[in-house]
């Protein structure tokens, strides 16, 4: 079942993505990251993909399911 959340104030669908960082490349977005690999287990530890997620805060965007996210994302701290 595909879904839609808010990023950057853009609409973007995914339905197979398994954390926000995927969703957030399939909208274009380079998001840079140390720790994460596809094929691996989630670590999130150098939180180089901190987002902004509305009424979460900063958050790993490598640990998060994107399917259990109902706000709207992502304004990339500096």
């Amino acid at each position: 079942m595909e879904k839609i959340l808010t990023i950057n104030g853009k609409k973007v669908s995914f339905d197979k993505e398994k954390n926000l960082l995927e969703v957030i490349r399939k909208a274009g977005i380079e998001l840079p990251t140390f720790c994460y690999h596809s094929e691996l287990s989630t670590y999130g530890a150098c939180r180089l993909c901190l987002v902004n997620v509305e009424k979460r805060g900063l958050v790993p965007a490598c640990s998060i399911n994107p399917g259990r996210s109902r706000y709207g994302c992502c304004n990339k701290q500096q």
